[in-house]
């Protein structure tokens, strides 16, 4: 009886290959989604740094559309907790910038 000991180990040896193979693509998988992720969070860090620049300028059109390309990327990252407070904090000075930017429209007038 001990040739069916040797299929049932071929066989399971075939079945531990193949968990080992989808073990492999999972971790594979889940590391790609990771880079992705963090390539988002970085694509928003870079956004809300560009932001900053802007309304350092004095353009806070375009700061705004920076603060929304970064929530879209944080989003996209399922950052939106972490990154909240820096969305809002970033929101209160962008809308800061706007008043300021319409009291000068209005002095110049």
């Amino acid at each position: 009886g001990s040739a069916g000991g040797g299929a049932l180990a071929a066989l399971k040896g075939r079945v531990d290959a193949k968990e080992e193979e989808e073990k492999r693509r999972l971790e594979e998988e889940k590391r790609k989604e990771e880079e992705e992720r963090q390539g988002h969070i970085k694509k928003g860090d870079d956004a809300v740094r560009q932001a900053k620049e802007l309304l350092g300028k004095g353009d806070a059109a375009g700061a705004r559309a920076a603060h929304g390309a970064a929530g879209v990327e944080y989003a996209l990252a399922g950052a939106e907790k972490d990154k909240g407070a820096t969305l809002t904090a970033l929101l209160g000075m962008v809308e800061e910038g706007e008043r300021q930017e319409e009291e000068r429209r209005r002095d110049d007038a």
